[in-house]
């Protein structure tokens, strides 16, 4: 799915100051909305990108990047929840596994769900610039996946494409 190779280390910049701070796989995740948001990255990050000069959520359909009309990427926090609980279930320490379990409850709040996604946004393996977006014009995207212009051949994408050609 990722057009430009392996994806690199997370990245995210704090609202407040606008510097970008490394975030390494943490040993243990925390439960905090911060946790949460790395729980989604890890279960849907090959899948979601967010366009903040847009304010827009994209999904990766299998050819292209289509924006997120019909709000799937929130309903898609919920997960976060089941994977806190199945957490618990596999934690040995009974007083982790107690806070895990509450957890996984406050998980599938409105506001858990929208500071989960507002923290991914600004993550480098999930923000996307416009500037990104359907840089080559000689690639055309078409139902079953992107053409060639210079060769007329069928390629892989190479870009972060979001056009689509009529059928």
């Amino acid at each position: 799915v990722e057009p430009d190779g392996p994806t690199p280390q997370c990245n995210l910049t704090t609202a407040i100051t606008g510097e970008i701070i490394d975030v390494h796989q943490p040993d243990v995740i925390n439960a905090s909305d911060t946790g949460n948001a790395y729980r989604f990255i890890e279960l849907h990050g090959e899948n979601v990108r967010f366009a903040a000069e847009l304010g827009r959520w994209f999904m990766w359909d299998g050819v292209r990047w289509v924006t997120d009309r019909l709000h799937r990427v929130p309903h898609l926090t919920k997960d976060v929840a089941d994977h806190v609980r199945r957490e618990a279930d596999l934690e040995q320490d009974q007083d982790r596994r107690r806070a895990l379990g509450r957890h996984a409850l406050s998980c599938e709040g409105a506001s858990a769900r929208r500071a989960m996604l507002s923290i991914a946004a600004q993550d480098s393996r999930i923000a996307v610039a416009l500037t990104d977006l359907n840089t080559n014009p000689m690639q055309l995207v078409v139902r079953n996946g992107v053409v060639d212009l210079t060769t007329g051949e069928l390629v892989t994408a190479s870009i972060w494409n979001t056009d689509l050609v009529a059928d």
